[in-house]
């Protein structure tokens, strides 16, 4: 999206919102629930994947007879002007009083101030900058660990490893990877390892030629290449590292895990690892991997899983407003939010004093030949 636009889609959203500023959140009959997700664009595969899932909790909600709500999509391209759209489009035309997804810590951050205003929750499964337990506000809530977590356990691992020294590139345009660096930067530096200022390289939207990048960190000979960028720009920077002759390892967490990066990546994703949320062994996640694998022909990722689980933290909650004799506000939804003592099929979800995650573990992966996920050893 150029600026124009952009500014435009800015301007569209702050008459949407002024219009609708009186609107009440209450509904006495049907529900709707929102989801703002990449559906088209270079993080497709964000998007897809939260609603593959989330066509299958609504089908497993049909058949355990369960009260039901009605999911509106809006597609944000990971853009944030139009996510703002969305959210008035979904808020103020579909009146909806809650939300399960605004894929892109950016984007939740730009949300937040509004969905206080509105009193409108939303939840995330992706969203895990650090940024969002300070300012995410009372009505957001995750699924996922935040990276102030995750860089630790990436750190500490790193360490373990004999990883000393390292270099980080990042996207400096981008929330997310703002606050990924801030996290590896605070956490592998409190390990002991070393990773000076003049070893962090910013880059911007733009770049899809690192060579220049490469050769300037090359130079500090690091044992370790932490990858701020996301998707196919990560993909881009491993290709391009490896075809130097560079073996990385190349550090990460959720970035490494899209579609997007191993397309890009080549070969080169082989030399990626990463850390992810512990998929837990069950009964239940066999029988939904069984499925997703046969309907979308893939297998489902970390995302998928969590995505399932938020839309049935979001269901419990509807559910208990009703039984209840309350009508379903997004204010009621928030406060039940906070309550939430759920048995996933990724672990206990509970929330701690901000409404992160209360608990998670992880497990470090890579990817072998055939792109597939494996354990490092």
């Amino acid at each position: 999206m150029n600026r124009r636009r952009a500014v435009s889609s800015i301007v569209l959203t702050a008459v949407l919102l002024s219009l609708g500023a009186c609107r009440s959140t209450r509904t006495s009959g049907n529900v709707n629930i929102g989801a703002i997700l990449p559906l088209s664009g270079d993080n497709a595969s964000f998007g897809i994947t939260a609603r593959n899932a989330y066509q299958i909790a609504e089908e497993d909600a049909r058949q355990e007879g369960r009260t039901s709500f009605t999911l509106v999509y809006g597609d944000s391209k990971l853009d944030k002007g139009l996510a703002l759209a969305e959210y008035g489009r979904l808020v103020n035309q579909h009146h909806v009083v809650g939300f399960i997804e605004a894929t892109g810590s950016g984007i939740a951050l730009a949300l937040a101030d509004m969905a206080a205003r509105d009193q409108v929750p939303i939840i995330s499964a992706v969203d895990t900058s650090p940024l969002l337990t300070s300012r995410g506000g009372p009505f957001f809530f995750r699924v996922v660990p935040s990276d102030a977590y995750s860089s630790k356990v990436l750190s500490a691992w790193a360490m373990e490893k004999g990883l000393k020294s390292a270099v980080l590139v990042f996207n400096q345009q981008n929330d997310w990877a703002v606050g990924f660096k801030n996290a590896v930067l605070l956490s592998y530096r409190e390990e002991g390892g070393s990773l000076p200022d003049n070893a962090v390289l910013p880059v911007t939207d733009d770049v899809v030629d690192f060579n220049s990048a490469i050769a300037t960190l090359q130079k500090m000979a690091p044992r370790a290449w932490f990858v701020g960028l996301m998707g196919r720009q990560a993909g881009l920077f491993v290709r391009q590292s490896v075809s130097r002759g560079i073996k990385g390892p190349f550090l990460g967490v959720d970035n490494l895990a899209q579609q997007e990066f191993v397309d890009a990546a080549g070969a080169g994703k082989t030399d990626a690892w990463f850390v992810l949320p512990t998929e837990v062994k069950s009964a239940a996640v066999s029988k939904f991997a069984a499925r997703y694998r046969q309907l979308f022909q893939r297998d489902p990722d970390s995302l998928a899983f969590k995505a399932y689980d938020a839309y049935f933290v979001m269901l419990n909650a509807v559910e208990t407003i009703k039984k209840s004799g309350q009508p379903v506000t997004g204010a009621a939804l928030q406060r039940q939010l906070k309550a939430t003592n759920f048995p996933g099929i990724t672990g206990t979800i509970q929330f701690d004093q901000h409404d992160d995650l209360l608990k998670a573990d992880y497990q470090r992966l890579t990817y072998d030949a055939e792109s597939q996920k494996v354990p490092v050893q």
